[in-house]
């Protein structure tokens, strides 16, 4: 009996191990790591989120759910490009997965690439005819093609069914603003509202649209529901706050600021936003008193002391600023402090605006003794090189910002100009078009290419560029002015003057065109007429 009770005993100990190995199995593995990015991810703590989708992802390099929240972490973070790559993982892995292909639906809807995102939506009907998201992007597709009357049709064909989804009734809505049917817009955003009676996006479109009819109260009726279904969300304060200023009304806007400072006084950010919103509407005195007041209350701040340092730095006020930085050194609780290290970058920053390169040399260099890699430091290392007309130093400093930033569009920008110092104009062609394919529609990543093909004696090339973007932009006048140096460079005296002249013609208030029209005649000889020009600069 005893040997029987110990075999048992022994068969029940293995099978628990069992049931233990396989609970801690990889598939029992990711699927924790997945569903606590969820929880995170439903929070709002992307940072974390994104973490446990890797941590999942290195278990399983093909899990589908994990691309797609990483995807969906992107999207709230606004990075719509990391968002597409992610989600197109996602649908290649699994491409049933329909909620992928929504959002990637969502992605082509907002940048406009309509016909895109109408096969996303087909092929998710074609798999669930029924399914909501699919048939409201159908509906968003409509809209944005203005075909009102198909829209019209497919969206109230929805409602009949019973889909009331918010997003119907702003499709609708948006039909009808479209044709300037402003009763019918009020009427189906009440209807929508009465439908989702806790739909923040409607109360929202509804407020908009009193507020462009000019009916104050009753937007900020709306508004102030808004507060009441997300009360922690202090976005709709802020906007609630300046709808109160734009309307005269600013004794009502100063206590909404008092009431989002109050319900947590030491929240930094909140502190920050309050002040910004005094100082871009040019209440700078009200913008330092809460500055002051919030770093009276949390004496070791060095968020709220920087944020001052700016608005001093802002107002031409640059001793306060660099004093109120300096009183970070002495706050950080030790060397790799962040924020002990922003102020040290600040300083460098500040010192290197001023010219004073040896004291802006010493706190890059500080932060880079601590932190090596740490990209504003070497960055204005680099912009040190530069104006010390050290090519090769600032191409070894900008090399280090883009590699461990790949993402920085400026660093790219920085990089090519250190290579045009090295007489390297290719290399620099290079760090151009990577910068570009950040950034296309830049204007001074476009000027900048002009240059580097100046360098290089592709004065076609050159002329090629700057002719589309004045194509582009027949009003910006700088890009005229460029154009004439480029023709003076190559000695095409006539088209330079061309140039300045209808500069000259089209802002005759604007000394530019005057002072480039001097140059043009003193590199001619015409020493009276480069005079005559300045004096009328």
């Amino acid at each position: 009996m005893s040997n029987r009770n110990r075999l048992f005993k022994s068969f029940t100990i293995c099978l628990c191990a069992m049931l233990v190995i396989g609970c801690s199995g990889p598939d029992a593995k990711k699927a924790k790591f997945i569903s606590k990015g969820k929880t995170l991810y439903e929070k709002g703590d992307y940072v974390k989120a994104a973490l446990e989708f890797k941590n999942a992802l290195q278990i399983d390099p093909k899990f589908a759910e994990a691309f797609y929240m990483m995807g969906m972490v992107e999207m709230k973070k606004g990075n719509l490009k990391g968002a597409f790559g992610n989600l197109s993982k996602s649908v290649e892995l699994d491409p049933a997965h329909l909620k992928a292909h929504y959002e990637l639906g969502k992605i082509f809807m907002a940048v406009r690439e309509t016909d895109k995102a109408m096969e996303k939506a087909d092929l998710i009907l074609q798999r669930q005819p029924n399914d909501v998201d699919g048939l409201l992007l159908k509906g968003a597709v409509f809209v944005a093609k203005k075909e009102n009357d198909k829209a019209r049709t497919h969206i109230e064909g929805l409602i009949a069914r019973g889909i009331r989804n918010p997003d119907g009734y702003m499709l609708l809505a948006t039909i009808y603003q479209q044709e300037k049917n402003t009763k019918k817009v009020e009427d189906i955003l009440r209807q929508g509202i009465a439908a989702n009676p806790k739909s923040v996006p409607l109360q929202l479109n509804l407020a908009g649209f009193f507020e462009r009819a000019g009916r104050g109260e009753e937007a900020s009726d709306a508004m102030r529901k808004v507060i009441s279904l997300e009360p922690d969300n202090m976005t709709y304060r802020f906007s609630l706050a300046g709808f109160y200023w734009g309307t005269g009304k600013e004794v009502e806007a100063v206590k909404m600021l008092k009431e989002i400072i109050a319900a947590d006084p030491e929240d930094e950010g909140k502190r920050i936003q309050v002040a910004a919103f005094y100082a871009t509407r040019n209440r700078i005195a009200d913008a330092e008193r809460e500055f002051k007041q919030g770093i009276a209350q949390l004496n070791k701040s060095i968020k709220l002391r920087l944020a001052l340092a700016e608005l001093y730095i802002a107002t031409n006020r640059g001793d306060a600023g660099i004093a109120s930085m300096k009183e970070c050194l002495d706050l950080g609780k030790k060397d790799k402090d962040p924020e002990l290290l922003k102020a040290k970058n600040a300083l460098a920053r500040v010192y290197f605006a001023k010219r004073e390169i040896d004291e802006a040399t010493r706190y890059a260099d500080d932060v880079l003794k601590t932190s090596p890699k740490n990209p504003d430091a070497q960055f204005t290392r680099g912009n040190i090189y530069l104006l010390k007309g050290d090519g090769g130093n600032a191409v070894a400093a900008f090399r280090g910002v883009v590699s461990d930033n790949p993402q920085m569009a400026a660093g790219y920008m920085k990089l090519a100009e250190a290579h045009l110092m090295s007489k390297e104009p290719n290399l620099a062609n290079e760090a151009l078009q990577k910068a570009l394919k950040l950034n296309p529609g830049s204007r001074e990543i476009q000027r900048a290419v002009v240059r580097v093909y100046a360098a290089q004696k592709d004065l076609r090339k050159a002329e090629g560029q700057l002719k589309k973007m004045i194509a582009a932009h027949p009003e910006d006048l700088e890009l005229k002015g460029d154009l004439g140096d480029l023709y003076l460079a190559q000695k095409d005296l006539g088209k330079a003057e061309a140039e300045y002249a209808d500069i000259k013609r089209r802002a005759p208030k604007v000394p530019a065109g005057y002072v480039k029209m001097s140059g043009l005649y003193l590199m001619q000889g015409k020493i009276d007429r480069a005079t005559a020009e300045m004096e009328q600069a």
